[in-house]
């Protein structure tokens, strides 16, 4: 999964043009000449190596950030919360939320932080094989919900053709078994490491 870009333009017509009869944007945008399903929300989550935990300063609460390093990722789009955000949200003081290293993509911040160089705040979905893989855990359960979220869309009418609406079905009933399977995965991976459960805040 790449970083995700907002939609412009009316969506029916660009499904139209480009022959296309379901699309899955990321947007926090209605669609009035479309018919509209969400596939699932997403949120802003810390990334870090399993690493991390265990180091000379384990991440065991959000104000054990100020011994590492923050990872940030330059996002080309609005409304996405940053390390400001999370710190101000997690009620915590005196860490610099402007210090650390930048990232203009997402993957090359989540390798940073595989390679235990520092905390990434991400997208959630766009860790989702390297959470599996207990390659990276979420060491806190604070999740900032972004305002875009991921839609099944087809153009009206093409939601009556059965195939299409087949096609749907299975893309929300996959969507919700892989958030489930993804959380379970997590927990799995840091029961690996034999890490300490994340902290609630």
């Amino acid at each position: 999964m790449v970083d995700p870009q907002p939609t412009t333009g009316s969506m029916a017509d660009e499904l139209r043009q480009h022959g296309v009869d379901v699309a899955i944007p990321f947007s926090a945008r209605e669609y009035p000449d479309c018919q509209v399903r969400k596939l699932f929300a997403v949120s802003i989550v810390t990334l870090c190596s399993p690493d991390l935990l265990r180091d000379k300063y384990p991440l065991r609460r959000p104000a054990d950030l100020r011994y590492h390093t923050l990872i940030h990722v330059d996002s080309t789009f609005g409304g996405r919360p940053d390390w400001s955000d999370w710190l101000k949200a997690a009620g915590v003081e005196g860490v610099d939320p402007s210090h650390g290293s930048h990232f203009s993509h997402t993957p090359l911040a989540l390798a940073a932080a595989i390679d235990g160089q520092g905390v990434a705040l991400s997208l959630e979905p766009l860790a989702a094989d390297d959470l599996a893989a207990g390659r990276l855990v979420i060491p806190f359960t604070l999740r900032l919900p972004l305002q875009q979220s991921y839609y099944v869309v087809c153009p009206k009418p093409v939601p009556n053709d059965p195939k299409i609406a087949v096609f749907r079905q299975w893309l929300l009933r996959e969507a919700k078994q892989k958030v489930y399977a993804a959380r379970a995965d997590q927990v799995q991976a840091t029961q690996r490491q034999g890490a300490d459960a994340p902290v609630a805040v």
